[in-house]
């Protein structure tokens, strides 16, 4: 337990430093051009208020890095003190070493899950929500041809106003149970009132070629919401795990094919592999002496594989989420073959 201790200080003190590092330059960088529209804000800024907002969805987007960069250092160092040659002349080799660094893996895996599924989302919304200008988000009325899929109806939205209780410019195409387009409605204007939605300037058309209805009104039970709607003008792509299998359940609205769904559903949990990852691609750093270079090259080979695998999975992530590839390879794919090929040269530099 003493040595368990003892290696996940000595590598997880160097992540934590890297993490803080560029999480705080990231934020810095942003500032710099954020700053004086947080500050011309009507309520007066709100920087701090800001920041604190950024830092979830910061902290995430260099959490990969800090723990390839962070491990790495740390790995060096232990190879440096010649305290990994010790702990193999005994018998502990660098499989043991990292053995015993899995419930440090599993602590930053955790860290990463609760991040990606919980605090970037809910930041994310109320940055748009408040900061919208300064994100260069979309604005409520403004919208521009937004698409919305429910259980029963795939919905055009030309114009949203007041807080998505109105609609200009609408088409609905209602579905039935196969999910089959059985009739197409075109209105002018729909306003939401106690669950229902009223369409005003209605042409009412069936899939059978037959002539337009044309109706002053239309009364519509349709499952999309106000809040839903509102939920359209929010750009970012920043989603729970758990609102993914909502949609895909159809309990949910969607905005996206059901692809982008599948990937986000996984996504979460697929955070939680990435420190076992990134340790073992740094871990022959470790295979030094004082006065080797053979650490210091192996540490280079390492970040290149690093970046290699942030590049491979945002690929496969991107196939994936537009359904060119099964959602299961889309998010696994880059961590299992990594970390057999991290696995491998650790096996061939020890050896």
């Amino acid at each position: 337990m003493t040595l368990v201790r003892y290696l996940s200080r000595e590598i997880g003190l160097p992540i934590i430093a890297a993490a803080f590092a560029l999480t705080v330059l990231g934020l810095g960088l942003d500032l710099l051009e954020s700053a004086p529209k947080v500050i011309d804000q009507p309520d007066g800024g709100g920087i701090l208020r800001y920041a604190g907002l950024r830092v979830p969805g910061i902290a995430l987007s260099v959490a990969p890095i800090a723990l390839l960069a962070g491990a790495t250092i740390g790995f060096l160092r232990l190879g440096v003190r010649s305290e990994l040659t010790i702990m193999r002349a005994v018998g502990l080799g660098i499989r043991g070493v990292l053995k015993r660094l899995i419930p440090l893996c599993l602590v930053f895996g955790a860290a990463l899950h609760l991040l990606v599924e919980f605090a970037a989302p809910a930041a994310g919304r109320v940055l748009t929500a408040e900061y919208g200008d300064v994100i260069e988000s979309s604005t409520p009325g403004h919208a521009s041809d937004l698409w919305a899929r429910t259980h029963t109806e795939l919905i055009r939205i030309g114009d949203i106003e007041a807080e998505g209780t109105v609609i200009i410019g609408v088409t609905v195409f209602r579905l039935d149970d196969d999910g089959q387009i059985f009739e197409r409605l075109d209105a002018t204007e729909a306003r939401h009132d106690q669950g229902t939605w009223t369409l005003v300037g209605v042409q009412r058309r069936t899939v059978d070629g037959g002539p337009a209805e044309s109706l002053s009104s239309l009364d519509l039970t349709a499952s999309l919401t106000p809040s839903q709607v509102m939920g359209l003008l929010d750009p970012s792509d920043t989603i729970r795990a758990a609102e993914a299998r909502a949609v895909l359940r159809g309990s949910a609205l969607q905005q996206r094919a059901p692809s982008f769904y599948e990937v986000r559903a996984q996504r979460a949990w697929a955070a939680v592999a990435l420190p076992f990852v990134m340790l073992l691609l740094a871990a022959p750093a470790g295979l030094t002496a004082r006065r080797d270079s053979r650490g210091t090259r192996l540490a280079v080979a390492g970040i290149l594989l690093g970046f290699c695998f942030l590049a491979v999975d945002g690929v496969a992530v991107a196939l994936g989420e537009r359904g060119v590839i099964a959602a299961a390879p889309a998010v696994w794919m880059a961590p299992a073959l990594f970390a057999m090929l991290g696995l491998w040269i650790l096996l061939l530099a020890e050896g």
